[in-house]
């Protein structure tokens, strides 16, 4: 273990420096915040490279339990202050316990025709992101897919919005729009996208539980037209009141809920 006491330390700076997605590509490395997070990730052997603690995570009995299980461990440990904390913290009420860990996506070809995958298209929203992957591990769901144009799956917010179920869940980042859905053909994993014009009502349709990429869009501008074009069913949630649409978190939380195998 070593202590840190200066901004100016090099593992710090680059600790700063994963708070922009481009660093965190550059790095192959993400930030994970909070003992919940950092223990779902430990569950699904992610690689945690770094981890920082202030002497306040050492006064509580769970955070100082996970410290000293990493002592054990090839992981960097360090301690630092609280106005160090402050600054490599996204969170606005530290609980003093920072991590980073190695990124870990899924390739393409992993995706296979008895799967069941959420795509997203666009989103952008880090907390809807977060409760998408979420929604589809509660769900049991397979992977997780993200188009080019989507927000950073291993920005920080995103990782808390999961609650941690991030690491148990099989991120897919695509290159284009064209290679997934040239794989889902190859595949013949059927399209299913949501819409609002031309879509059947969500029901007890029983090719909601069979294999299939479900397609959710944009939080302004739905799914993209290509999707719309090559999709083999269109679906959208009954509602009873006024609201056209809903938040894409909670509907596709709906939609996985009601996709789930029982």
């Amino acid at each position: 273990m070593s202590a840190i006491t200066s901004m100016q330390n090099k593992t710090i700076q680059e600790i700063r420096l994963l708070q922009q997605r481009k660093e965190r590509r550059a790095q192959g490395n993400f930030i994970v915040e909070g003992i919940r997070n950092l223990e779902m990730a430990l569950t699904a052997q992610t690689s945690l490279l770094i981890l920082c603690y202030t002497p306040k995570a050492l006064a509580d009995v769970r955070m100082k339990g996970f410290i000293d299980k990493m002592r054990e461990s090839a992981c960097k440990l360090f301690e630092v202050s609280e106005a160090i904390m402050e600054k490599i913290s996204q969170i606005e009420t530290s609980q003093g316990l920072l991590g980073v860990c190695a990124m870990k996506s899924t390739p393409i070809n992993e995706l296979k025709s008895d799967m069941r995958v959420v795509i997203l298209d666009r989103l952008q929203d880090p907390g809807n992101i977060g409760t998408v992957i979420r929604s589809a591990v509660a769900f049991g769901f397979d992977a997780v897919a993200f188009l080019p144009g989507n927000g950073d799956p291993w920005n920080d917010k995103v990782v808390r919005a999961s609650a941690g179920t991030l690491f148990h869940m099989k991120l897919i980042e695509a290159q284009s729009t064209e290679d997934i859905l040239f794989h889902l053909r190859r595949i013949q994993l059927p399209i299913v996208v949501t819409a609002l014009d031309q879509a059947e009502e969500l029901a007890d349709q029983p090719w909601l539980k069979q294999p299939l990429a479900l397609v959710v869009g944009n939080e302004g501008m739905g799914v993209s037209d290509i999707w719309l074009q090559e999709a083999d069913r269109k679906v959208k949630i009954p509602m009873m009141g006024p609201a056209e649409s809903l938040n894409v978190g909670v509907a596709t939380g709906i939609l996985l809920y009601s996709m789930q195998k029982k």
